[in-house]
């Protein structure tokens, strides 16, 4: 029995939060508008059409270029020339005319751009695994990782089993499952009757997970479930390295599906 997974975690970060159009001559754009041309963004300084952007750095012309890495804070004490941008509490301000001392959250000179501060993927992570949507995976060098209750099984992991799995009769199934995992990053895969034998103990609680998630009205479905398991155990190179090399230990055997109960 060979367990395969790819694990796809893609993040999109955008630099600009918002869906940019490309300028269009026959489209009338107005104050604040966004634009995209050739590789460039731009900001419309006020009414316009078929004015193409140029980067020239000239705001009379209706235009400006944005590039929001190099825009500057807002700063109380300089004054600023219309068709000027700044940053101010993780927004950006569009200088309508001239001004000093002209606060951009609370003074109409500022126009408010529809644009925020680009998210880093940490960031997103970070926010992913607050609201659980995905696991908060301890990814230390060791092989078994922590493991401070002592129970078998990696303590980032009894917690998420604990979150999303409740329901007493499944999460015991789950666990059982996850201690069978874990068990086999630690044998000797020079041992084949070791291997054999945490094998029977992975293929004895898949099928408690199929006895125990047995409901068509489940979300989850057995096999997403131990795939899920296999996916959070093998969560770094060494321990998912550690756990084909179980597998490929396995080859040419062969072993019988459990009878009985199995769930423990």
């Amino acid at each position: 029995m060979k367990f395969r997974f790819i694990i796809w975690i893609f993040l999109f970060v955008s630099s600009i939060a918002h869906a940019m159009n490309t300028w269009d001559k026959n489209t009338v754009y107005i104050a604040g508008d966004i634009v995209e041309l050739n590789n460039t963004t731009y900001v419309a300084t006020y009414w316009n059409i078929n004015k193409q952007p140029q980067p020239n750095g000239k705001s009379w012309d209706g235009w400006v270029t944005l590039n929001i890495e190099q825009v500057n804070d807002w700063n109380n004490s300089q004054a600023y020339q219309g068709g000027q941008i700044v940053k101010y509490q993780q927004q950006f301000y569009l200088a309508r005319w001239w001004n000093q001392k002209a606060n951009p959250s609370s003074d109409n000179v500022w126009l408010k751009l529809n644009i925020n501060l680009p998210v880093s993927d940490q960031d997103k992570i970070d926010e992913l695994t607050q609201n659980q949507i995905i696991p908060n995976l301890e990814r230390e060098e060791s092989l078994l990782g922590i493991d401070d209750n002592q129970n078998g099984i990696r303590d980032d992991i009894d917690l998420f089993i604990e979150f999303h799995y409740p329901e007493l009769s499944q999460q015991k199934a789950v666990q059982q499952l996850a201690k069978s995992l874990q068990n086999s990053l630690s044998v000797d895969t020079t041992d084949i009757i070791l291997v054999k034998k945490s094998n029977r103990d992975n293929t004895r609680a898949i099928s408690c997970i199929y006895d125990r998630f047995n409901s068509p009205s489940q979300l989850k479905s057995p096999a997403n479930i131990i795939q899920e398991i296999e996916s959070i155990t093998s969560n770094t190179k060494l321990r998912l390295t550690t756990y084909l090399a179980f597998n490929k230990a396995l080859d040419g055997t062969t072993w019988a599906i459990p009878e009985g109960e199995t769930c423990e």
